[in-house]
């Protein structure tokens, strides 16, 4: 339903350059750009440039080059084929305007550039992040694969919402940081597979906004943590071997339910500011170190296999056990240098010392 303007120059140039183009304009906001030339040839942005609709076939390469005032703008469809390639360099932009939806079949390199714009633009092929980046008002979906390749920080932000869905996976070889800042209503949705694979630190995720898991968390190397962004990992498996952890602090509750885990020696860590609480439910066990440093409550029957250790609880701070709680060999409850409570609803088998932490018993305590 858009007149057609066709790249013709199979050696590659510039978007902006009427002759690369048939007829001999550069795209519109209301035409489509088609590059279905064969061969392998760079077709480079370098400037702010707009289409209706986007089309690339074949082999050719579309490079976003680096700076502010690079912007590709699809306002309806824009569809890239696996065949091709995109590079998008230092805060050069792709942008899905208003209703707009792109999709990007082929290898992306993300070098420092920006996913924008108020509509979709969804990922099936490799991205990889290799330059701090930053993605704004957009819902940015990946089915297939992340690999989040540098050290550089991942900023979302203005109401970006970012699904990681059901059979793709987002890799993190390393410690890294995501930024969820602006207005605060930003989301990480993961309904695929989310693993760090390497590095002793942390996939950091921070300030404001929403993690959400009903998919695979499997952390496999340092820890992944929670210091901003409300968490809920509701579903899915998690997975905290020896090693690693799995960690939450500031102005947030936070929330795991109904999630399958394998915590084989894992430690659980929570640090929530005051007024907030990490709340457990649903998990029968967990076989690692558990530390509680602000609020976190049980409100199933848990049975704890390494200690428990409560360090450091301020005011208006608490560990409750609302069902039941089991202590077994090794699972000592110890608590110290605290100014908050234990709280014991149901029947807990405990081995330890109460510390300087109120007790408050009103279950059975053997």
């Amino acid at each position: 339903t858009f007149p057609v303007i066709r790249w013709v120059n199979g050696s590659g140039g510039n978007w902006n350059e009427a002759t690369n183009w048939d007829p001999a304009q550069v795209p519109g906001a209301g035409d489509k750009a088609l590059i279905d030339l064969p061969g392998s040839f760079t077709v480079t942005v370098n400037s702010s440039v707009q289409a209706a609709a986007l089309e690339m076939r074949g082999s050719a390469r579309l490079d976003l080059v680096a700076g502010g005032g690079t912007r590709l703008n699809i306002h309806q469809i824009g569809r890239i084929d696996p065949g091709c390639q995109l590079a998008m360099h230092s805060s050069a932009a792709l942008v899905a305007g208003g209703a707009g939806q792109v999709i990007v079949e082929c290898p992306v390199d993300l070098d420092g550039g920006r996913f924008d714009g108020a509509g979709i633009i969804t990922l099936r092929g490799t991205t990889t992040i290799n330059r701090s980046s930053t993605s704004s008002s957009v819902t940015l979906r990946n089915e297939g694969t992340v690999n989040w390749a540098s050290t550089g920080s991942l900023s979302i932000q203005n109401g970006t919402t970012v699904i990681n869905t059901p059979g793709a996976e987002w890799i993190v070889p390393g410690d890294r940081a995501l930024f969820t800042n602006g207005d605060g209503g930003n989301t990480f949705v993961n309904e695929g597979v989310l693993r760090k694979t390497s590095g002793t630190g942390g996939l950091d995720f921070r300030h404001r906004g929403t993690f959400e898991s009903t998919g695979t968390i499997d952390i496999q190397s340092g820890k992944i943590s929670f210091s901003g962004p409300a968490a809920n990992i509701s579903g899915g498996s998690l997975s905290v071997p020896a090693g690693t952890s799995l960690e939450f602090f500031g102005s947030a509750s936070h929330f795991i339910e109904n999630t399958s885990v394998t915590a084989s020696g894992g430690r659980l860590l929570a640090q929530a500011g005051r007024g907030f609480n990490v709340r457990i439910s649903d998990i029968s066990e967990w076989d690692g170190p558990v530390e509680v440093r602000g609020s976190m409550s049980f409100s199933e029957p848990i049975t704890f296999n390494e200690r428990v250790v409560t360090s450091g609880l301020g005011s208006g701070a608490f560990l409750s056990l609302g069902s039941s709680a089991t202590f077994k060999a090794g699972g000592d409850l110890f608590a110290f240098g605290a100014s908050g409570e234990v709280i014991i609803e149901g029947a807990t088998t405990w081995n330890g010392s109460a510390g300087a932490s109120d007790l408050v018993n009103r279950g059975t305590l053997t």
